[in-house]
């Protein structure tokens, strides 16, 4: 057994196998749940698994906190059922380290993870960024510290200690400059590594995506023949439809001019006269006539009185204008039927079959020539 397993120094420890293996669950579903972007998400080191998987909060008022023995033996087992990689004594930044890395996430069956060089880079490069931070944060507090003690002395009169210390901190700010470009420096190649490994995986998606496509196209049901010829359906089908309701158009004009046989210039004519007509009637003063009702004898005639009063009634005359005689001569001279005329069904009929026969033959000829052709 690996002496990272399991310490020799402690003979009377106890190890309660349930409680490991839910931790360990609970460790895995924490880790698989997050939306990866790229395999260095599942690359860690032991003080990072720590930083990550170290408290648990069960319950509001419960906090777990893992021990590194804790750590390990919960690494020992994840190694053993889930296939986690894990390496030690891996030389970093300043320092040995432990390597842990999560295998890929796959439903079907678990692939044990191993451990390469590129790995063992990624994490060189990890904890030179993470050491750089640490040292810019050191640099800014005594930059910070050097400026306090600068106006202290200058405040207390103390001109040398002001510049000895105001020095100190323009040599301290030159070397934060360098920390800070060698950390974007860093930071960005592992963007570049992080972004290139995303490319591999977008370039295997478009392979089995093109994959795919080629053997849909391959089938019997979907080739170049295939979709000319449904193609060619269609458009017959489109064509004979188009024929069809060209038939059913012409077809119906000729029925409704069959039935009546009337312009619409004529038909305009008579409605401007009509209006005429109404237009005259609606602003014509009535003519006024008076008769006087005179009494009579008994032989009929009349009694003539100077004295009585004759009763009067106004007659209104509406004697026919001349809007209207020359509606009736146009009338005339159209002949025009009346529209509630009856008809002969029987005879309408036959006269609709023999046009529709006539309309229908030659189309149904001109599409077997072009069939044929």
């Amino acid at each position: 057994m690996k002496n990272w397993l399991l310490s020799s120094s402690a003979p009377n420890l106890y190890v309660v196998v349930p409680t490991i293996e839910e931790y360990s669950k609970i460790i895995l579903h924490k880790h698989y749940e997050k939306p990866l972007c790229s395999s260095l998400d599942n690359l860690f080191t032991f003080a990072e698994f720590k930083e990550c998987y170290g408290t648990f909060c069960f319950h509001e008022d419960t906090t777990i906190t893992l021990s590194d023995t804790d750590i390990w033996f919960i690494l020992r087992y994840l190694s053993s059922r889930y296939g986690i990689a894990i390496e030690d004594s891996v030389k970093t930044y300043g320092s040995m380290c432990t390597v842990i890395k999560y295998p890929e996430r796959n439903e079907s069956e678990i692939v044990p993870a191993e451990i390469t060089g590129n790995d063992k880079a990624i994490i060189n490069l990890k904890t030179t960024c993470v050491a750089l931070h640490r040292q810019v944060n050191e640099l800014q507090a005594k930059s910070e510290k050097f400026m306090k003690l600068s106006r202290e002395h200058h405040a207390n009169k103390r001109k040398p200690q002001a510049i000895y210390t105001l020095k100190k901190k323009k040599q301290i700010e030159e070397i934060l400059d360098r920390r800070l470009k060698s950390l974007e420096t860093m930071e960005t190649i592992l963007l570049k590594i992080e972004a290139s490994q995303n490319d591999i995986q977008v370039v295997q998606a478009f392979n089995m995506g093109a994959d795919t496509l080629r053997d849909i196209l391959n089938s019997k049901d979907m080739n170049i023949d295939t979709v000319d010829k449904t193609m060619e359906k269609i458009q017959s089908a489109l064509e004979g439809q188009k024929e069809l309701d060209n038939i059913i158009t012409q077809s119906t004009d000729e029925i409704n001019q069959s039935f009546m046989n009337i312009s619409d210039q004529e038909l305009e004519e008579e409605l401007r006269m009509i209006d005429n007509i109404h237009i005259h009637n609606d602003h014509n003063e009535a003519d006024h006539v008076t008769v006087h009702n005179t009494p009579m004898n008994e032989n009929n005639t009349l009694m003539h009185s100077d004295h009585s009063q004759a009763d009067t009634t106004r007659v209104h005359r509406n004697p026919k204008n001349k809007e209207m005689a020359e509606y009736d001569n146009y009338k005339d001279k159209k002949k025009i039927p009346p529209l509630t005329e009856s008809i002969n069904t029987e005879s309408e009929l036959l006269r609709l079959q023999n046009v529709l026969s006539s309309l229908s033959a030659p189309k149904k000829k001109r599409k077997t020539m072009e069939l044929a052709q």
